[in-house]
């Protein structure tokens, strides 16, 4: 049994955080603005873009 903590990490943040990074770029910023403001790399931008 996994707790709930792990769940999260796993699989709630990665979604989320692709769906805010595809919004940010829809309203024109770029890949290393979404990056810092979601305090990610921009190369993960790119993976979350491009599936």
């Amino acid at each position: 049994m996994r707790f709930i903590e792990e769940v999260v990490v796993d699989e709630f943040l990665p979604t989320v955080r692709s769906m805010l990074a595809e919004d940010l770029r829809e309203r024109g910023f770029t890949q290393l603005e979404v990056a810092d403001a979601l305090g990610i790399s921009q190369s993960a931008v790119s993976k979350y873009a491009h599936g």
